[in-house]
């Protein structure tokens, strides 16, 4: 989601809403202390042990690639992980359940789409559910995976877990500091010293550790461990028919309009500008249910060409992300657009966080949850 100016500083609206912030922030440290002290909150018997890849912030922070470099450094070492999630915006009637590569994001999500899309050639089960909880029991229950990833869920307090990551965007870091609605931060930023890694997405991570290091009150807010993840432009992927691909170069000086509706849109601008493009930017909510009106206005542009070969042979191409992709490619198909692509990327993660997780994860017992 876009941020208001409010909360990447402290101003009069931040003032007015602090009292608020205060008990959002008491609220959830309650919450948290809670979870660590309730001797009663087990994992059912037979169930997986879980990582969550999270954030204490509101807006996206990279989780998706970063679940997508897990699984596939987890392939590498013969570890077959499952992975659960909200499956937000779905408006299925009937959970928990497996998501696939074919599923329609408009009933359990548009992430879980796309991760059983990217994934399915190493045949990654995944669930969804409001309760994450029913979701990791329906995986333990059906699947022989060794452990589960949580795509969130860092304050979903009924899920147990052995392992917490937290993903900050480099870009935006934590705002002001504050809790909602005064700031970003769903949580008290302290929330750091109790987890297990703090990976930074983006160039700018020296600025938000240095912060870290010496906090509002010069007391330390780091983990024990950190690290950087970098997002890499790989190839743009045409929406309708995905076995046409194009390289990132014919982007270069050429006009396009641009659509994301994640919760960084600005960020996604800002990588095609750098790769050359002449951005029309079309910003819309994270999650957004596209409609058909939404997609209409992109259509009527030329597409006479029975093969695509190059941008530059359509006027204003349509770029997108990949999760936009997902919900777009059936009115792509209905309106039988050929100049609507996605930027696929890929990310490179510091391989002492990945280390880590293998480390902790394969030390978990089958069916204990995390001791803080």
């Amino acid at each position: 989601m876009s941020w208001p100016d409010f909360w990447t500083q402290t101003n009069w609206k931040t003032l007015c809403l602090q009292p608020l912030s205060k008990l959002v922030c008491r609220i959830a440290s309650r919450r948290r202390l809670a979870f660590q002290e309730a001797s009663w909150l087990k994992v059912a018997e037979g169930c997986l042990p879980v990582c969550v890849i999270g954030n204490i912030v509101v807006g996206g922070s990279g989780k998706t690639p970063f679940i997508l470099a897990l699984v596939k450094a987890a392939q590498m070492q013969g570890l077959k992980l499952g992975i659960v999630s909200r499956g937000y915006g779905g408006k299925s009637k009937q959970w928990p359940q497996r998501v696939y590569a074919d599923s329609d994001p408009n009933l359990v999500g548009d992430e879980p789409v796309m991760l059983a899309r990217a994934l399915q050639q190493f045949h990654i089960p995944i669930a969804v559910a409001p309760k994450r909880q029913q979701a990791v029991e329906l995986l333990s229950q059906q699947t022989d995976c060794d452990w589960i990833i949580s795509d969130d869920g860092l304050q979903h307090y009924q899920m147990s877990r052995v392992c917490e990551i937290v993903l900050v965007d480099g870009a935006r870091g934590f705002g002001n500091g504050h809790c909602l609605p005064a700031g970003p931060l769903r949580e008290p930023i302290e929330k750091l010293k109790q987890v297990d890694a703090l990976v930074v997405n983006g160039e700018d991570q020296k600025k938000i550790l240095t912060n870290l290091e010496t906090g509002s009150d010069g007391q330390a807010l780091l983990p024990k461990l950190t690290g950087t993840m970098q997002l890499i432009p790989i190839r743009l992927v045409n929406v309708v028919d995905e076995t046409q691909t194009l390289p990132i170069d014919e982007l270069a000086n050429l006009p396009v309009n641009a659509m994301a509706g994640i919760g960084n849109p600005e960020r996604f601008f800002e990588t095609l500008v750098q790769l050359g493009a002449q951005v029309s930017p079309h910003p819309f909510a994270d999650h957004h249910a596209y409609s058909f009106s939404d997609l209409k206005p992109f259509a009527g542009l030329r597409q006479d060409k029975e093969k695509v070969t190059n941008l530059d042979s359509i006027n204003n191409a349509l770029i997108m992300t990949e999760k936009d992709a997902v919900k777009c490619r059936s009115i792509a198909q209905q309106l039988s657009v050929k100049h609507w692509w996605y930027l696929q990327v890929e990310s490179e993660v510091d391989s002492a966080i990945l280390t880590h997780i293998f480390n902790k994860m394969a030390q978990a017992p089958r069916w204990q949850r995390r001791e803080i």
